[in-house]
């Protein structure tokens, strides 16, 4: 079929629609026996054909292709987002982002866990913990509509016991040209975390430069130097001028992930002297 030519953006477009319905399908037929049974069916069948895929197309190196790994990266992310649909708008974070995320929460024991917006990485790192036995996490959210579907969710996939999901509107921040979440909401979430682990920052909306700058200067006397900071899009102009103001104020040890869509990056408080 010449539209599916060897090597071609067609073929590889028909292959990840053959996957993503054959997921759908095998999960369908095989959900009234278990469900649990049913979303391991499903994952090992899309593996297989991932797999099969990476065998034929020798000319174009499977393993390094972004949409491969981005695909593969969604199908192990299915035991931790397979339960709750939420919509991947342009705001959540990348698959490929929340894989080394939530894989980095395991392998380094984080358990205090701040997010600063809700959305796909919240069930994901609710559901994380969950299966750890402990950990605890608290997310901020400026947008009521978001907050309430998140809210509904977070209670029909029995999150609630593990997250506090906080709605804080917008309001005047020094430093922050579009407004910060509320400071009531801020304080919440400060005095229940003590200690945090992980600061995950990937809200509020970037409407503006420096939207997404007071996280830092608000929650850094709950951090130190074994604690993580992620700045989720650092290759957007906004996020990238916050990376640049937060280098200049506070002493910091960034790692960009290179590999990142849209840009990530891993940092941390130099040891206080």
């Amino acid at each position: 079929m010449p539209i599916l030519k060897y090597g071609s953006r067609n073929r590889l477009v028909f292959f990840l629609a053959l996957i993503a319905l054959s997921f759908v399908a095998l999960y369908l037929v095989t959900r009234p026996l278990a469900e649990r049974f049913a979303v391991v069916a499903a994952i090992a069948w899309a593996t297989l054909i991932i797999v099969y895929m990476m065998y034929r197309w020798r000319s174009i190196p499977p393993v390094y292709d972004p949409q491969l790994i981005e695909l593969r990266h969604l199908v192990e992310l299915q035991p931790l987002v397979g339960g709750a649909f939420l919509p991947f708008s342009g705001w959540a974070m990348s698959p490929n982002d929340l894989f080394r995320l939530v894989s980095t929460i395991q392998v380094e024991g984080y358990r205090t866990i701040v997010e600063c917006g809700s959305g796909v990485s919240t069930i994901a790192i609710g559901r994380l913990l969950r299966q750890l036995g402990s950990g605890h996490l608290y997310s901020l959210e400026e947008d009521k509509a978001w907050h309430d579907m998140m809210a509904a969710t977070l209670a029909a996939e029995g999150l609630t016991g593990v997250v506090t999901l906080i709605h804080a509107p917008l309001e005047p921040y020094p430093g922050a040209d579009a407004g910060w979440y509320a400071l009531e909401g801020a304080r919440q979430v400060q005095a229940g975390a003590g200690h945090i682990d992980l600061l995950l920052v990937d809200g509020p909306k970037s409407v503006a430069t420096y939207s997404r700058y007071p996280a830092l200067p608000e929650f850094t006397g709950q951090l130190d130097e074994n604690s993580l900071i992620v700045l989720d899009d650092t290759r957007r102009p906004n996020e990238s001028a916050v990376l640049e103001r937060w280098r200049a104020e506070f002493p910091l040890r960034i790692e960009d992930q290179p590999d990142s869509p849209r840009g990530q990056a891993y940092i941390r408080l130099l040891p206080r002297s």
